[in-house]
């Protein structure tokens, strides 16, 4: 039986894309700085991480650090407008189902605000938060990515599923789209029969 779900917190619990990308304008208009104002969803995606920064070679060290800083404590004031309404479609039930299968959820996530990001969108705010770097001393049956990830970089690790039982480890990558990863995970949460690989 799996006794491990791992969900990455964006792209497969919801998605806070828009919300970096805002908290970034904010920062950047405080301190009269340019950013794009209209730049597309796919374009809004590097905004989710923080190191994007590092190729503005006309900021300095300090300046990039107070705009991370604004940025932060802008992101924060954001996440009252989270709600459970932002749950990506099956993400409720799932969390549900595993509870009810004594199945642990972890959720993968660099953001310092995952736990807070889990409690504004009504999910169990104790599920526990993996970083990239727990990630890597985690074993895994099954490993699902989406279509843009470069494995090289480990950059978009959507969810494992890890048996307890197996004494042969080995790894799957798919490549694949949300709405398979989600097809997938809905599979293993119909019933209790279904959890064996």
């Amino acid at each position: 039986m799996f006794s491990t779900v791992t969900l990455a917190l964006d792209g497969i619990i919801t998605d806070t894309t828009h919300i970096h990308y805002e908290s970034f304008l904010y920062a950047f208009n405080f301190f009269n700085i340019f950013l794009p104002d209209n730049l597309s969803y796919e374009e809004q995606i590097i905004f989710r991480k923080n190191d994007w920064l590092h190729s503005l070679l006309y900021l300095n060290i300090n300046q990039k650090e107070d705009i991370i800083k604004k940025k932060n404590d802008y992101y924060s004031t954001c996440l009252t407008k989270l709600n459970f309404e932002d749950l990506y479609p099956g993400i409720e039930n799932l969390f549900n189902e595993m509870e009810h299968l004594s199945i642990k959820i972890n959720c993968y996530s660099n953001n310092p605000l995952a736990k807070d990001v889990l409690k504004k969108l009504g999910l169990n705010y104790e599920t526990n938060i993996l970083t990239l770097d727990d990630l890597s001393n985690q074993s895994s049956d099954i490993m699902i990515v989406d279509h843009k990830t470069d494995l090289n970089h480990n950059s978009s690790l959507l969810l494992f599923l890890t048996q307890d039982y197996s004494n042969n480890k080995r790894v799957h990558c798919i490549q694949n789209t949300e709405e398979i990863t989600m097809d997938y995970l809905k599979k293993f949460g119909r019933n209790k029969d279904e959890l064996y690989y």
